[in-house]
């Protein structure tokens, strides 16, 4: 919430407008902090944690398209998953966890009875 110039504003406005600013630029240092330089760029300009975590979901998620064609690999990763005779049962396991992990980000409903 912006004040327009020139507004004072005093009480419990003015107390839950400043306590705004600071979670918005708490978050925003969270968010600044952790994402990559190449990234940092689309986030750059914009004027809230908000909309910049709107901006970083989009570019990450892609458009309905592009998680479809995403899910089909993903899909067809784990049904032609097989273990390697050079990897172990624990690195074979995290790699199928991690193709289950994508697959519901981009969201796959996948039951616990499937994925074992």
């Amino acid at each position: 919430m912006e004040v327009p110039q020139g507004t004072t504003l005093i009480g419990e406005t003015a107390k839950q407008l400043e306590k705004n600013r600071q979670l918005n630029d708490k978050a925003r240092f969270y968010l600044d902090s952790k994402v990559e330089l190449l990234v940092y760029s689309k986030i750059l300009h914009s004027k809230s944690s908000k909309e910049a975590w709107i901006i970083l979901e989009n570019s990450h998620r892609g458009s309905a398209s592009v998680r479809i064609v995403k899910l089909q690999e993903l899909r067809r990763q784990y049904e032609s998953t097989q273990m390697n005779s050079t990897e172990s049962v624990k690195e074979f396991l995290t790699r199928v966890i991690n193709i289950v992990n994508d697959m519901r980000t981009n969201g796959e409903n996948l039951d616990q009875v499937k994925v074992v």
